[in-house]
């Protein structure tokens, strides 16, 4: 509970982070456009301005309109009016600029002081012909949205603003409304200089893919890190599953242990206790079939334990191999006539033997391979008999041997984990079927430690199909 707890605390504070900063972001994407909007206008505006000014400039340059001449006391800028030698206008000269000037510098200040007057919007500082002239570039030269809309473009790509906008051009009185606030973001309303709108603003269209590439890399962190939670969340649930699964798979073994050493052990006590009486002792038969039954006890007393070390070992991966090359045929109808003569049910085996087929494994532990599988078909068999078929198929690099019977088959549930060690094919929750669960779990590991592997490759109510596949150099 702890962990899930810690684990939902870590993404909360993930996914806090990441809204805190899409918000940051946001709030500096709104930001960006407000400014690239404000200085898109004003570099509208001053391309407005130099225009006038050219105008300007290239009348007041005419010789045969306007002459420019400083005061006596150079404390004022005459403008005169060339034709009549009047004073149009004067400009008051500020004391740092007081000293001489030539012609062209005279022009320059002049110039200099109209475009301030233009920055400001203020005409009316020529009150002579001058001024009507000004008022009437103004009234003629405006504000160009082609080039508001180039500036803004060029603005946007500075700051790395890539998103579909509209510029919406306002009268003075008239009011924005947007139809659907939720995908769209809208700058502040800036004031124009138009002859045909006052203001202006823009609108962004789906602004959130703008912002979302602006935070990608603090969205791919969190995203990284929930993913890494997650799979470490899951892989320890599975561990803890896993775990717990081969605790039970544990205790289900010990207890299977238990009552298959139990049984022979009683059995063992009560032929031994049975041979300590006098009538049992005269009777030589008797005797040799307690003997007899002694001897089988013992046995499968000794197998179960010889199954548990080699457990161990396997478990080690170091067992002791001999490897060398024998008669594949020969193994398998040895195995074969073990089975037929110990099995407790009718048995018929269908052996399709190739010829001269040898194999480079250790013998003694590939016959246990052969007998395990086929004990199993045995012991998982219907009672009325029983039929296995065993084929072998050489090929260049591999030699394949395919075990199949009739039994009652594997339950889908049990197939992926029929190799697993400790585990056993329940039927009704009961283990109808005497056994440790260690035996395909020999199989499949002293098989891959002689370079081999076994698959079931295919289970049914009809029976059961199993593959072996080793290296044939």
């Amino acid at each position: 509970m702890l962990i899930v707890i810690s684990l939902l605390t870590v993404i909360v504070l993930q996914g806090y982070y990441a809204y805190q900063d899409f918000r940051l972001k946001t709030e500096d994407y709104q930001r960006d456009i407000n400014t690239a909007l404000v200085e898109a206008i004003d570099w509208a505006d001053k391309v407005r301005i130099d225009s006038i000014q050219l105008r300007f400039g290239t009348e007041l340059r005419d010789s045969s309109m306007y002459h420019i001449e400083p005061s006596a006391n150079r404390d004022t800028v005459r403008i005169i009016d060339a034709r009549t030698g009047i004073i149009r206008s004067s400009i008051i000269v500020r004391d740092r600029e007081r000293r001489l000037f030539n012609s062209e510098e005279l022009y320059e200040l002049v110039l200099k002081r109209n475009r301030g007057l233009l920055e400001d919007n203020i005409v009316t500082y020529w009150a002579d012909s001058l001024g009507k002239v000004l008022n009437e570039y103004m009234g003629t030269i405006r504000m160009s949205r082609d080039e508001l809309n180039s500036a803004f473009d060029r603005a946007l790509e500075k700051r790395s603003i890539a998103s579909e906008y509209k510029l919406i051009y306002l009268k003075r009185d008239s009011v924005f409304e947007a139809d659907n606030e939720e995908d769209i973001m809208v700058t502040l309303t800036q004031e124009l200089r138009m002859a045909d709108a006052h203001k202006v603003l823009a609108v962004f269209e789906k602004p959130f893919i703008g912002i979302l590439i602006r935070s990608w890399k603090v969205l791919a962190i969190s995203l990284l890190v929930l993913a890494i939670l997650g799979y470490s969340f899951s892989f320890l649930l599975k561990t803890i599953n896993r775990q717990r699964r081969l605790s039970e798979l544990k205790d289900d073994f010990i207890d299977n242990v238990t009552h298959e050493l139990l049984t022979p052990i009683s059995t063992l006590s009560l032929a031994l206790e049975s041979m300590h009486k006098d009538e049992v002792l005269a009777d030589t038969e008797k005797t040799i079939r307690y003997l007899n039954v002694s001897q089988l006890e013992l046995n499968r007393i000794s197998d179960l334990v010889q199954n548990v070390l080699l457990t161990s070992i396997y478990d080690d991966g170091k067992p002791s191999l001999n490897i060398q090359r024998f008669d594949l045929n020969q193994l398998i109808k040895g195995a074969i006539e073990y089975h037929k003569a110990t099995s407790t049910k009718p048995l018929q085996v269908i052996f399709d033997e190739k010829d001269e087929v040898s194999l480079i494994a250790d013998k003694q532990h590939f016959a246990n391979v052969i007998h395990n599988l086929m004990d199993n078909a045995i012991k998982y068999s219907h009672e009325e008999g029983v039929e296995i078929k065993i084929d072998i198929e050489k090929k260049p690099d591999k030699i394949q041997v395919r075990l199949a019977d009739n039994g009652k088959g594997i339950p889908k549930g049990d197939q992926v984990s029929v190799f697993d060690k400790f585990h056993r094919v329940v039927s009704n929750d009961v283990h109808d079927v005497k056994g440790l669960g260690v035996g395909l779990y020999y199989v499949k590991t002293i098989l891959a430690q002689m370079n081999g592997d076994i698959f079931l490759s295919g289970s049914t109510k009809k029976g059961s199909t199993f593959l072996i596949t080793m290296s044939n150099s």
